[in-house]
């Protein structure tokens, strides 16, 4: 499987910190100057969402995850042999993949009762789940999947929740007590 380092420019080895930095998706084609660019000039949007929507939407077609499979077994592997792991962080793109393999435990738990490993996680700055079939799972499409283990979420001040009173996070933590 090819997870591979990643080739960043010199620029981003200052902004990711030391190496070594890995891609764990391939997109189907798109290059990685490319989606750093889309992500760089991505446009500031009233939800989350609609920011992920502009980010794969440009004209030529929604991100496609080749690699899903490969990277599923490669986990399960890590996670066999060391069974003392039940939890996972990811940043970036390692939040969407984390995300991901927990949606994909449930899945499996439902199909074929396969018991889950991964009881909690932390996510930094990361973009949504992946369906391998249906590209990303967003938040305002969705009425049957959630994360349902505990997770922590790391957003940046200029990150892409808007205010609190336009969003379902911000409704949520005005009546948490």
């Amino acid at each position: 499987m090819q997870l591979g380092l990643s080739s960043h420019k010199a620029e981003f080895y200052s902004f990711f910190g030391s190496g070594p930095h890995y891609r764990w998706l391939d997109y189907g084609g798109i290059d990685q100057e490319t989606l750093n660019n889309r992500v760089r000039n991505a446009p500031v949007t009233p939800t989350p969402e609609d920011g992920i929507r502009d980010l794969v939407g440009s004209g030529d077609g929604t991100l496609i995850w080749r690699n899903y499979d490969d990277l599923i077994k490669y986990l399960d592997g890590i996670l066999d042999e060391n069974p003392d792991i039940a939890g996972m962080v990811g940043y970036s793109e390692g939040a969407c993949m984390a995300s991901t393999y927990i949606l994909n435990e449930e899945k499996r738990l439902r199909e074929t009762g396969r018991e889950r490993r991964i009881k909690c996680a932390l996510f930094v700055t990361g973009t949504p789940p992946i369906n391998p079939d249906k590209g990303f799972v967003l938040a305002d499409e969705q009425e049957d999947v959630m994360l349902d283990v505990p997770t922590l979420h790391v957003i940046g001040a200029n990150g892409s929740i808007p205010s609190p009173s336009s969003s379902v996070v911000g409704n949520w933590l005005m009546n948490f007590e």
